[in-house]
């Protein structure tokens, strides 16, 4: 194991009874990407080739050698969390943070964006009130498997 690894799919999330020897630690952007090259906190170099559609999250076992794992492990990122009050509110403030193309998380009646001015700005404007918190995207704003279906402007 003194060499790279080539991960071209995940092993699964770390079971309960494992320890992890190395972490890949990732920025949220990452959790969708198909291919890059980056390293363990131990200094391994890992180079990620996953097929179209699959992504990286926290947790996620990249190479397990008898007791010996390495997994990923997703950077927290500073994010508003909106709590509109009426679904009216909540369509209105969706429109606009995806006409701006902004990633965006929809749970449990709260839209949750990545911290930045202009959706500060938005949310003011539409006189929604928003939290600014530190938190860790299992998966990115992604919440499955699928990266991202995209779109275009043709």
């Amino acid at each position: 194991m003194d060499g790279g690894i080539l991960v071209k799919q995940t092993l699964g999330p770390v079971g309960r009874d494992e320890t992890v020897s190395e972490w890949l630690t990732i920025d949220w952007q990452d959790c969708a990407r198909k291919r890059f090259r980056s390293a363990t906190d131990q200094g391994r170099a890992v180079a990620v080739d996953l097929e179209a559609g699959d992504g990286l999250a926290a947790g996620d076992v990249l190479w397990r050698e008898g007791t010996r794992v390495i997994a990923v492990r997703v950077r927290p990122v500073m994010v508003l969390t909106a709590e509109p009050a009426s679904l009216t509110e909540m369509g209105l403030a969706a429109y606009h943070v995806g006409n701006l193309h902004q990633p965006c998380l929809v749970e449990e009646g709260r839209l949750v964006v990545p911290d930045d001015p202009i959706m500060e700005g938005l949310f003011q404007q539409l006189g929604i009130e928003f939290v600014r918190s530190p938190r860790v995207l299992a998966r990115g704003f992604f919440s499955s498997r699928r990266a991202a279906l995209g779109h275009r402007h043709d």
